[in-house]
């Protein structure tokens, strides 16, 4: 029997085999890609976990050398509490290095400056040891994410602490929207560079009078909190918990850190200059690092104990 091929039922069936063919095609593609673009997401954020400890790397060698250089992946809930630590190949999917830092803040972006609202979210570390090129001597750094906002769009990087948890070894950071030529050289060797050696866990001693020693309780306290409120950073005395505060002024580093207007050739410890018409970016660089160091000195503090 001939088919008839002008017939309305001969172009149903052949649409829907069509479609069918070409969805399959299609789905198989697709699933292909994913697989390919989630192991080039992969290498991207390790060469950028490398970058800030001054490891060069590509494609073909980020696995390797991230296997060689960074001998564990920490994580930590809000509390600075309830860690698990990887040291093995990456495979279970509670790995610390698939937490999504930048998914995390889309979902949770702070509605106050203390960000309670990760309070159930978890964070990472990456613990890296190097060579000091200057020394050869091996040095152990924390590489911890930052992630926060620009002025057009999200922006994101690394930062890697010495193992004082104090001072910056370097720094890695990228951005999606940011103007060219102004904020997007957030992404510049010579802005990152400019953070290395810097100091970013201030002590209260550091933000307040020095003539503490002559004030009551009561007065420190009040000294402290206005410190901060003049710095406009109200947020981080919110994260300072300071309910117990015994006159101890340096019993707890926080996080704090700034980043100067650009041009200002800053010698300040706890400052880097900013980038030259891109204030909005260099001040959103400086938000993430501060709230997500608030956070992260919880557990550098408990770990000190």
């Amino acid at each position: 029997m001939a088919i008839n091929k002008n017939s309305t039922g001969y172009t149903f069936a052949f649409s829907i085999i069509m479609v069918v063919l070409v969805g399959a095609s299609l789905a198989t593609t697709s699933l292909s890609l994913k697989e390919k673009q989630k192991s080039n997401a992969s290498e991207k954020k390790m060469m950028d976990i490398l970058g800030a400890v001054g490891i060069e790397s590509n494609r073909s060698n980020a696995k390797e050398k991230f296997q060689e250089i960074v001998i564990e992946r920490i994580s930590f809930d809000y509390n600075g509490e309830h860690s698990i630590v990887k040291s093995d190949d990456i495979e279970d999917a509670d790995d610390p290095f698939y937490i999504d830092v930048r998914k995390n803040y889309r979902s949770n972006k702070p509605t106050d400056a203390s960000w309670t609202d990760a309070k159930d979210l978890r964070f990472p570390i990456y613990v890296c040891k190097v060579k000091d090129p200057d020394t050869n001597d091996s040095l152990i750094l924390n590489v911890i994410p930052v992630v926060g906002s620009g002025l057009w769009g999200p922006i994101w990087g690394y930062v890697a602490l010495k193992d004082d948890n104090q001072s910056i070894y370097g720094a890695k950071f990228d951005h999606k929207t940011e103007t060219p030529g102004l904020g997007a050289e957030i992404n510049g060797a010579s802005f990152s560079n400019s953070f290395k050696q810097n100091k970013v866990l201030a002590t209260k001693t550091e933000m307040v009078s020095d003539t503490l020693d002559t004030l009551t309780l009561e007065d420190e306290k009040k000294t402290v909190i206005d410190s901060l409120k003049t710095l406009n950073y109200d947020w981080l005395f919110n994260a300072f918990s300071l309910e117990n505060y015994n006159g101890k002024v340096t019993d707890k580093g926080h996080a704090f850190f700034t980043i100067a207007k650009g041009g200002t050739n800053t010698k300040e410890s706890d400052q880097v200059d900013g980038i030259t018409g891109g204030t909005i970016t260099s001040k959103g660089v400086e938000e993430m690092i501060n709230r997500n160091l608030a956070i992260y000195s919880r557990y550098f503090d408990k770990e000190a104990k």
